[in-house]
This record gives C-alpha cells, structure tokens and sequence, in this order.
C-alpha cells in the first residue's frame, strides 16, 4: 500500500522477483490514486423539514457530487447536486418520503473518490407557524395555523405551566385551527402545534403561543 501516494497523480508499478541469477519483472500498472471518501452525516433543516447531509472537507478535492435514490439502499443513484461546500439540503424532498445519499469528492484530474457510505433521512413536514387570541364571543383561546405541504393532521399540546413548562397533547385535527372550550376563566394557556404526514412522520413543534382566557 503507497500511503504517501498523492491524490489525483498517477503512479506506475512493477514487481521484480530476483533468485539467485534469475530475474523475473511483472507487467506495469497503472493507478491514479483517488480522493479519500467523504463521511457524511444527515440532518434536518429545522424550518421546512428538509433533509440536510454535512461532510468532511477532503483534501484535493475541488467539488462534490451528491446523488440520491428514492428506492433504497441498493435501488438506482442518480446526481441530483455538485458543490464546492461541504452541505447539501435537499429542497424538492417530499414530505414522509425516504431518500438515500451517497456523495463523491472529485479533484482537479475529475478522479472521483469511491462513494461515501450511503446514509438515508425522512422528510419531515415544514414547521407550523402558529397564533393566537381569545374569542369575542366567549372569551376562549383560539390557535390557528397555516397549512404545511403533506400534512393530513396537526397535533395541538398545551401547557398550563409557561413556555417552558410540560406539554401535552389536547387535539388532532385535519383543519388549521383549535377552540380550546374547556379552558378556565382568567387562566393563562401555552400551545405548540406539528404537522403529521399520512405516513406518521412528524414535524418540528410550531412557536409557543400564549394565550389568557377571559371572563365573559
């Protein structure tokens, strides 16, 4: 193994037998040394749910292919980005669905490196912007939420101990708002609410929004 070899140069080979008076000389190989794999680690862009891959800095390379299957591991990779950074967030992910990645770092020769380990993420649905008021009509909190790409229900939590406090789950509905009726009086609430996608994936909790009941 030449581990002082250089990536992106060429390097010429051959193996000489010597026994006694006899020499025997192989063929020549020739072997253009890669670029070292890129370790890639997945995560997801906090306001969209977007799968984000981050890997290494390689030295010698100058660009990076990303490719990606929608059908496993083993299923067809196809290159869907090229980068001189070391980030890819994948923008046309679709909500609940799996994606898998591999990514090559290439050097100024176009040597590619061999591909990384293949990594897999779910798209999660987009974060939900959420607000609140009481009701003219009874004084009770009222959430409301915009719609978020693939989601077919949203979770709504509550918190009667401040924005920091324990959060528990008081709703699910197919619709982009809440009537909390059975609040109390002059009490206080905190909501959070996250999309859900038909497949069970989940997204991120939405703002902490707050909300007084009044006494009508």
């Amino acid at each position: 193994t030449n581990k002082s070899a250089t990536p992106g140069k060429t390097y010429y080979y051959k193996v000489v037998a010597k026994l006694d008076n006899c020499t025997s000389t192989s063929k020549i190989y020739k072997v253009t040394v890669r670029c070292e794999k890129p370790e890639v680690t997945t995560k997801y862009r906090t306001s969209d749910g977007k799968p984000k891959l981050v890997w290494n800095n390689v030295d010698s390379a100058v660009k990076y292919n990303v490719y990606r299957s929608a059908s496993g591991k083993e299923g067809t990779f196809k290159k869907v980005f090229t980068t001189t950074g070391t980030s890819y967030v994948n923008t046309s992910a679709t909500p609940g669905k799996t994606y898998y990645y591999k990514v090559a770092a290439v050097e100024k020769t176009t040597s590619a490196s061999t591909f990384s380990e293949v990594v897999q993420k779910t798209c999660k649905p987009a974060k939900v912007k959420a607000s609140g008021y009481a009701r003219d009509k009874d004084g009770k909190p009222r959430i409301t939420w915009n719609k978020v790409n693939g989601a077919v229900i949203y979770e709504v939590y509550r918190s009667t101990s401040g924005k920091e406090g324990t959060f528990k789950k008081q709703f699910e509905t197919s619709k982009t708002s809440y009537n909390n009726t059975a609040a109390k009086a002059k009490k206080t609430y905190y909501y959070k609410v996250r999309a859900v996608t038909k497949n069970g994936v989940k997204g991120y909790f939405s703002n902490v929004v707050k909300v007084k009941c009044t006494n009508k």
